[in-house]
């Protein structure tokens, strides 16, 4: 097996292997599912830490600026100006 991560000891990545080819398909997505809400919230937290003076809406807009683009984000202040939100 060809090593994917450099900063894990390849005995132990096997073992992480095995254990994740050996789980049921329904737990897999249910354990991506977790990882990717855990990373959403780590990141809204850092954004939170960083600026506490923020409203959530601040927070919000440059939560979307920073993984998606400052076009994405530009669109979503649009919207929510005409909606008034």
């Amino acid at each position: 097996m060809r090593t994917q991560s450099i900063d894990t000891n390849s005995k132990v990545e096997e073992i992480q292997v095995k254990l994740l080819h050996n789980m049921k398909s329904s737990l897999r997505f249910k354990k991506t599912l977790e990882m990717s809400s855990w990373i959403l919230w780590l990141g809204k937290k850092a954004i939170s830490k960083a600026h506490p003076g923020w409203d959530q809406k601040q927070k919000d807009l440059f939560f979307v600026e920073t993984h998606y683009g400052n076009s994405l984000a530009q669109k979503l202040r649009n919207y929510l100006e005409k909606k008034h939100l």
